[in-house]
């Protein structure tokens, strides 16, 4: 995982700042970069530096390329492009990045509850002496990517929690309680975890 930095050089078009931040979230999320910033500013190091990982990664190639010859002062384009990246990333499981990242955050026990599996399967899944199924992969996505979302808000120990706790947006519910035994992110629960975190994500941006 790539530790990034905000650097001096600044791209002059604050109006894609929040898709900007949404996509750094993302990727730090799923393990691909570790954030040492804020809702700051787009960052033209820091953007290519992103590009290349997801182009490493196999994410939204043919994008990156359009992307990288665009004028970085253009924000219709510039915002334009960034978002269809952030959107394949988001559509985009990557398991081999997720599984470290997930295990470093929770710990096997925890993680396996969040995503109903038991500790060997995620333990062969996660050092890759089975493939992980697409189901399981999906969940672990979408938890990586409400992590992603909850970092600008909590820390470690506060994004694990959250997990745990009584939401008055979810009807009382925690949001763990609403991962049940064969859930999918497009379940009503997961929708509803989603959204409050993606909430929380904008507010510390603003």
């Amino acid at each position: 995982m790539a530790t990034v930095r905000i650097e001096s050089e600044s791209m002059p078009a604050p109006e894609v700042g929040p898709v900007w931040w949404e996509l750094l979230s993302s990727a730090d999320g799923v393990g691909l970069i570790s954030l040492e910033v804020g809702p700051e500013a787009p960052d033209l190091p820091l953007l290519r530096e992103l590009l290349r990982l997801l182009d490493e990664a196999g994410v939204a190639k043919r994008l990156i390329v359009r992307l990288k010859k665009v004028d970085p002062s253009d924000p219709e384009k510039t915002g334009e492009l960034i978002r269809g990246v952030l959107d394949a990333l988001r559509a985009s499981p990557l398991p081999q990045y997720e599984w470290k990242a997930m295990v470093e955050l929770f710990g096997v026990a925890e993680l396996g509850i969040l995503l109903n599996i038991s500790d060997s399967s995620l333990n062969r899944y996660a050092n890759g002496s089975r493939a992980t199924p697409d189901l399981i992969a999906e969940r672990l996505h979408f938890i990586a990517l409400v992590v992603g979302d909850l970092r600008g808000a909590y820390n470690e120990v506060g994004v694990r929690r959250w997990w745990h706790r009584t939401r008055f947006a979810l009807d009382g519910c925690a949001p763990a309680t609403l991962l049940l035994d064969n859930w999918t992110p497009d379940d009503p629960g997961p929708r509803a975890i989603s959204e409050l975190a993606h909430s929380l994500l904008f507010a510390t941006a603003t």
